[in-house]
């Protein structure tokens, strides 16, 4: 893969996680977009309409992704090399890992209860394979020679 090829799925990659990022901030802040309620908007991210989870949990996702999007869309242009290859690697990891594990796994994992078929399946449609492309974006953008 070339260099700019390289430079320009990091860079897409980082602007989807930023935007999921923002997408958490907003729900954080108690909107349902783009479901009509709270408890649709639940069933479809967590599997369960018994609630998201608390605000300030939602907000420390949402700055994370945004930290882990700006991360990974920062050009080779100053700053560590080295650094910035450990994060995209960490997170690119975590992207894939979830994208092979699933939400099924994901929600055993978190200690969630057994999550509901619609969320089932827009994992299966949406979910996995979004962060499944977005791992692989954050991964193309390790920089050779900055290990």
């Amino acid at each position: 893969m070339t260099t700019t090829c390289r430079t320009a799925a990091c860079r897409t990659a980082g602007w989807g996680l930023a935007a999921a990022g923002a997408l958490h901030l907003l729900w954080a802040s108690g909107s349902p977009w783009p479901a009509g309620s709270r408890e649709v908007l639940a069933d479809a991210v967590t599997g369960s309409r018994a609630g998201l989870p608390p605000a300030p949990l939602t907000v420390a996702v949402g700055a994370g992704l945004i930290g882990a999007g700006v991360a990974s869309a920062t050009t080779s242009a100053g700053g560590d090399a080295r650094a910035r290859n450990v994060l995209r690697g960490v997170v690119g990891a975590g992207l894939l890992a979830r994208a092979v594990l699933g939400g099924r796994r994901a929600t055993q994992v978190l200690g969630m209860a057994e999550p509901s078929e619609r969320f089932l399946g827009l994992d299966r449609r949406c979910y996995r394979p979004l962060v499944g492309v977005l791992g692989a974006g954050v991964l193309a953008g390790i920089e050779r020679g900055g290990r």
